[in-house]
């Protein structure tokens, strides 16, 4: 019998507090812009553009005993997306300054709560895991929750987060299936300084040497290498402007997912989906669903 949820995303949840300056930041200065408040964590944008995208899901966090835990669970069940896991009494928080282009500044998160996420939790869901089409989580998870799920499914995606979370997968690296991290992540990984495309590649081809089956390595607006044990090629980014960078990391992962789940080349899923977030001020965009039917009628006319 198929899982009723064949995809379990595992990772964080918290609230995003995103202020962005209307000119050119100044650093140690009171700077005027615009203070928005929102639903975030990388597990919970993936999960969140999972369901708008119709893919019936599980995601397995660590949600607040306060009203944001309760408002971040309530929204994600409206969009089909089943959510389950471990409580915190409080709600994890992440503030990021952006810049009038809409590049983050600087950022501060509070995501200790994510420790309860432990192997005693994971192990309750293994079973639904192991038998998943599609797993994929983000290193907020503690370091042993991450080593059980991999032993536990063959394919895992992961989403490396930041430089410090990343570093969580540095003695597991040669168990990972599928990493996907920026620039800045690979190079806490690998020693490289990754400047440009040739440098991406080197670093990629590295990682791919340390175990990893299949890396994505973004690029920002320079697009994303991708490798694996047939070749290392960069794909382009698609050109949007104006650009809002916030969570368009997150719904390149979402696109992997897609891909994998409907049998699609997941970096074209993957790049479509990062576009269509890059559209928006929000971090997944409302209107997804339609927009990614739109995509996937001009995707079958070419």
């Amino acid at each position: 019998m198929a899982p009723k949820h064949p995809v379990v995303v595992v990772g964080g949840s918290n609230l995003d507090i995103i202020a962005s300056t209307y000119q050119n930041t100044r650093l140690q200065d009171s700077n005027p812009g615009y203070v928005r408040f929102s639903h975030g964590g990388v597990g919970r944008n993936i999960a969140e553009n999972l369901g708008r995208l119709r893919v019936p899901a599980l995601f397995i966090t660590v949600t607040g005993q306060d009203k944001s835990g309760r408002a971040i669970a309530e929204e994600l069940t409206r969009l089909g997306v089943a959510v389950d896991g471990a409580i915190a009494s409080q709600t994890s928080s992440y503030v990021a300054v952006h810049d009038k282009g809409g590049d983050m500044v600087v950022a501060v998160n509070d995501m200790e709560a994510m420790e309860a996420l432990n192997t005693n939790v994971i192990e309750s869901f293994i079973g639904l895991i192991s038998k998943a089409a599609v797993v994929v989580i983000d290193a907020n998870i503690p370091g042993q929750a991450i080593a059980m799920i991999l032993r536990a499914h063959p394919r895992v995606i992961i989403d490396g987060v930041s430089t410090a979370k990343v570093k969580r997968l540095e003695g597991i690296l040669d168990r990972i299936h599928t990493l996907k991290l920026n620039k800045h992540e690979a190079g806490a990984l690998v020693d490289v300084d990754i400047h440009d495309i040739e440098s991406a590649k080197e670093a990629t081809k590295e990682l791919l040497h340390k175990g990893i089956k299949r890396v994505y390595l973004t690029m920002g607006e320079a697009g994303v290498v991708v490798g694996d044990d047939k070749a290392i090629v960069h794909h382009p980014a698609i050109y949007v402007h104006p650009a809002k960078a916030n969570g368009a990391g997150d719904a390149f992962t979402a696109g992997l997912v897609y891909g994998r789940y409907h049998g699609i080349e997941e970096v074209e899923a993957a790049l479509e989906l990062a576009r269509l977030t890059l559209e928006v001020d929000e971090a997944v965009n409302p209107n997804l669903e339609d927009k990614i039917d739109d995509w996937l009628t001009s995707r079958d006319r070419r």
